[in-house]
C-alpha cells in the first residue's frame, strides 16, 4: 500500500482518490445502516399490544387490509375465508369476535325471512394471541336464499391495542 511518491502532484491526486473512495463507501453505509433499521424494525416487536390483521394465508404475498372479507356462495353451500390476525407486540393479547347488529337494508319478507337470510360464523371467536404468533380466523357463510348480505365483525381486544388498526370488518 505505501508507496513512494516523487512529485506532489501525483501526491495530491492519490489523496483526492483516497477522500473520494472514503465518502462512497460512508455514502453506501449510511444508506445501507437505515436498511438495516427498516428491516430491524419490521422484525422486533413493537412495545405493547400491537396487532396486525389482514386476509389470506401466512404464505400469501400480497397481503390485503382485513377490513372487508368476500365471501361467494350457492345457494345453501357453504363459503370459507380467513382473516388472519399476527401479534407483532410484546404483551399477550385476549381477543373475542363480535357480530354487530346492523338493521337490514330490505326488508325481511323480501329476503325470504329472519330464518332463510344467510349467516355467517366465525370458528374461535374467543382465545388469546400470544407474541409473536400468528392465527387463521376462519369465517363461514350458507344461505338458503340467493341475495346479497352483510355482516360486520368486531374484533374486541384486551389489553387495548396501541397500534390504531381497524377492529372492524365487514364480511359480504
Amino acid at each position: 500500500y505505501f508507496k513512494r511518491v516523487e512529485n506532489e502532484n501525483e501526491n495530491i491526486a492519490i489523496i483526492k482518490d483516497d477522500l473520494m473512495h472514503n465518502k462512497q463507501e460512508e455514502k453506501v453505509t449510511a444508506k445501507e445502516e437505515e436498511e438495516r433499521n427498516e428491516n430491524m424494525n419490521k422484525i422486533l416487536p413493537k412495545s405493547g399490544p400491537n396487532l396486525i390483521l389482514y386476509t389470506g394465508n401466512n404464505d400469501n404475498a400480497k397481503r390485503n387490509d382485513a377490513t372487508r372479507l368476500l365471501l361467494t356462495s350457492n345457494v345453501a353451500t357453504q363459503s370459507d375465508g380467513t382473516i388472519v390476525a399476527k401479534n407483532i407486540g410484546t404483551t399477550a393479547i385476549f381477543y373475542n369476535w363480535v357480530r354487530i347488529e346492523s338493521t337490514p337494508a330490505l326488508d325481511p319478507s323480501l329476503t325470504g325471512g329472519a330464518h332463510s337470510q344467510g349467516q355467517v360464523y366465525c370458528r374461535d371467536r374467543t382465545g388469546v394471541l400470544l407474541p409473536g404468533h400468528v392465527k387463521d380466523f376462519s369465517f363461514s357463510f350458507r344461505s338458503n336464499v340467493a341475495g346479497i348480505f352483510t355482516e360486520k365483525w368486531m374484533l374486541n381486544t384486551t389489553p387495548s391495542l396501541h397500534n390504531e388498526i381497524s377492529q372492524e370488518v365487514t364480511i359480504r
